[in-house]
């Protein structure tokens, strides 16, 4: 699954810098619910397939300013720059429904759920 995405390793030093300069961001890690379950159902490939469409919404949803990373398995981690704490919020609701139809991969046409989770700096730090 190449989708031209930051690795963790890029991510982590994105973090380091928006600490050092003092910045409010948030960093979420978006998860595919039951993925492997799904890929195991489907078929590699397809869950592949599944990564880069749920890769391709995510790019479409968050600024340019901010930054998306692939982690393990089915995990996408997000750095989002914000002014104040509504960002987040407005974010990870564009996200949910983003994923409300369904994502159509070989013959079968899949409802993805996510799990979110949020961390802002510096109120979480």
């Amino acid at each position: 699954m190449n989708q031209n995405l930051a690795n963790r390793r890029i991510f982590a030093e994105w973090v380091v810098q928006a600490q050092r300069s003092a910045e409010r961001f948030a960093v979420m890690v978006v998860s595919v619910d039951r993925y492997d379950e799904i890929s195991n159902a489907i078929g590699k490939e397809n869950g592949d397939d599944i990564l880069r469409q749920v890769a391709q919404i995510l790019k479409k949803i968050i600024w340019k300013k901010d930054g998306l990373a692939k982690c393990d398995g089915s995990a996408f981690a997000i750095l989002l720059r914000m002014k104040d704490g509504s960002g987040v919020t407005k974010a990870a609701d564009k996200i949910r429904d983003a994923f409300s139809s369904p994502i159509s991969v070989a013959d079968h046409s899949i409802y993805v759920s996510l799990s979110i989770g949020i961390s802002v700096f510096p109120d979480d730090a």
